[in-house]
């Protein structure tokens, strides 16, 4: 597999009939092509492209794994961050591959004044001035097995209530002091799934970095983060 021809759409899929003959539309693997994605865009019936990573690759480089990131001058700079599984509290949202982000908001003289928490389907923010720093660079706790990002320590109710993310203090992960620019990498703009395929798209893997539909930043700044059901002091 040559990465720059994921992202720069250099592999191609065409949908296979019953007599698994290759037909119709060749959908390019830079454009929206993940399998099972809810049925939107991209290719039908749960075709597409994905990468299986080998199931003992798994637990990753822990902290010493780089993270990624997009900058744009006075708009904003966006973090990435990738883990091999996504372990949930239910196995209805396990899935292979996750990316999770933050971003910070930049103003006309480059200097933040904002920062968004990415979890799941959502995101909120805190201003530059509230958000949690680590050696002035901006602090955000990875939940066990999810890898959602919060601005605290605690308990956070998901899944209409049916299941919490939770926050701690764990091993630091500096990632300021390993980073790599993502678009400087082929497959960056990927439009499949980052781990092999499920039953359903909550167990497949993600899209990632400059994927079709996926933002690298936040739209709306003004979204307030609200605290956990169940705030951890320290």
């Amino acid at each position: 597999m040559d990465p720059a021809r994921l992202g720069s759409g250099g592999y191609r899929h065409q949908l296979a009939n019953r007599l698994c003959i290759d037909h119709g539309d060749q959908h390019p693997s830079n454009k929206l092509s993940r399998p099972r994605h809810d049925g939107k865009d991209g290719i039908p019936r749960g075709e597409g492209f994905y990468l299986n990573l080998p199931n003992n690759l798994r637990s990753g480089h822990g902290t010493r794994a780089p993270a990624y990131y997009e900058y744009f001058a006075h708009q904003y700079v966006t973090y990435w961050f990738f883990y091999a599984h996504n372990d949930a509290p239910t196995a209805l949202f396990d899935h292979e591959g996750d990316w999770e982000r933050i971003s910070v908001q930049l103003d006309k003289a480059n200097r933040a004044t904002a920062v968004a928490y990415h979890q799941h389907k959502g995101y909120c923010t805190r201003s530059w001035q509230e958000a949690g720093k680590h050696e002035g660079h901006p602090l955000a706790y990875s939940a066990l097995g999810t890898h959602a990002t919060y601005p605290w320590l605690g308990a956070y109710e998901i899944a209409g209530g049916l299941a919490f993310d939770r926050t701690g203090r764990d091993a630091g992960w500096a990632t300021y002091g390993n980073l790599t620019k993502a678009r400087d990498h082929g497959w960056f703009g990927f439009g499949g799934a980052w781990g092999e395929v499920g039953e359903a798209s909550d167990t497949t893997g993600p899209l990632g970095p400059g994927a079709p539909t996926k933002d690298s930043a936040s739209t709306d700044w003004n979204r307030p983060c609200e605290r956990p059901e169940f705030l951890t002091k320290g």
